[in-house]
């Protein structure tokens, strides 16, 4: 387990997009601090139907300060269950966000009973701090349509000014039973297959 069963699950489909943001995300996930995921799996544990860490902006529970870099640090909470995940960096007392994924809870069994043209939400990744032009964000779905499951990802930039949609088909077979990080120098996380269905 990375975050949680149901956050690992949207990143999974989150990762079959190959984009340029693939790679980012990977390595963002590789450097968040060990102390910061077993954080979030903690509060995981405890329920996501809470909000947890909304109005804890100082609390080192939810903020850990990166081992590498004293400007950095990542924090997290959870807001109507998605998981908020953010790198940040502190210039001259001001904190601006770098890089920031959000996950939305899936379980393979909604995804396995989910309605023919009804969606789910698996969440996004943005680089850079809204609602600033350099920001870019990247928001993923997955939808169930008569000939199988479509894998969506819009791009919005600029500010919200250009939004950018594609979709291709995606099998949901071979769901991972469990998600984790592998070893700091490999360039993929780890995937095991649940059941061939």
């Amino acid at each position: 387990m990375i975050f949680g069963k149901e956050y690992d699950l949207s990143l999974w489909y989150m990762l079959k997009v190959k984009n340029l943001y693939l790679g980012k995300t990977i390595n963002f996930i590789k450097e968040l601090p060990e102390e910061l995921l077993n954080n979030i799996q903690t509060t995981y544990i405890k329920g996501t139907n809470n909000n947890w860490g909304l109005d804890d902006k100082q609390d080192p529970f939810y903020n850990i300060q990166s081992e590498v870099n004293p400007t950095i640090y990542y924090k997290f909470y959870i807001m109507c269950r998605d998981l908020y995940i953010f790198k940040m960096q502190t210039t001259n007392g001001v904190d601006r966000v770098i890089f920031s994924i959000t996950l939305s809870p899936n379980n393979s069994n909604d995804i396995i009973n989910l309605e023919k043209n009804k969606k789910r939400t698996l969440g996004s990744i943005c680089i850079g701090q809204y609602p600033e032009r350099s920001c870019k964000e990247v928001d993923y779905s997955l939808k169930k349509t008569g000939l199988g499951y479509v894998l969506s990802h819009n791009y919005v930039m600029l500010g919200n000014m250009i939004e950018i949609k594609f979709a291709r088909p995606s099998s949901i077979k071979y769901m991972p039973e469990e998600m984790w990080r592998d070893k700091p120098y490999q360039k993929k996380l780890i995937k095991q297959p649940l059941k061939n269905i």
